[in-house]
């Protein structure tokens, strides 16, 4: 069996050159900051405009409120009789409601025959029948026709 040469396995390398690269950085870092120069920060002064606000006194104002609405105009409803006071309406109308309302109307006695099946209808041509049906009656809906489905 041969074995790998240690020095050309990247395995055995690796920590090594981690710890090489941690080191260079290092350096470059210390030396960036010993070679940079200091800074001073100077505050800028600038020129503030001085703003004149104006106090306007404003009315105050009273809120006006709506008329009402008109009333509805009544509607004249014609009669039969002649001898009608020409200012009557509904409102002067009494009406008796104390009469009960009339009974329903007599419910026909047809009992429709009920009949016990075992087996469920089917229908007879299936899906194929209503699919016929409507190719021949033109019930295709608009959209189905402008795809080309028959």
């Amino acid at each position: 069996m041969r074995r790998k040469n240690p020095k050309a396995d990247l395995r055995l390398q690796y920590p090594l050159v981690v710890e090489a690269a941690l080191a260079i950085a290092l350096l470059l870092v210390t030396g960036v900051f010993i070679a940079s120069k200091d800074f001073e920060i100077k505050p800028k002064q600038t020129r503030t405009q001085e703003v004149i606000i104006k106090v306007e006194d404003i009315p105050i104002t009273h809120q006006i409120k709506r008329p009402p609405p008109p009333a509805r105009p009544t509607i004249p409803i014609e009669s039969d009789e002649l001898d009608i006071e020409e200012d009557l309406t509904i409102a002067d109308t009494d009406w008796d409601i104390s009469d009960e309302p009339p009974p329903p109307p007599a419910r026909s006695d047809d009992v429709v025959d009920f009949f016990a099946i075992e087996q469920k209808p089917e229908l007879i041509g299936g899906a194929r029948a209503i699919y016929d049906y409507i190719v021949k009656h033109d019930l295709f809906p608009t959209m189905a026709r402008q795809a080309g489905v028959r």
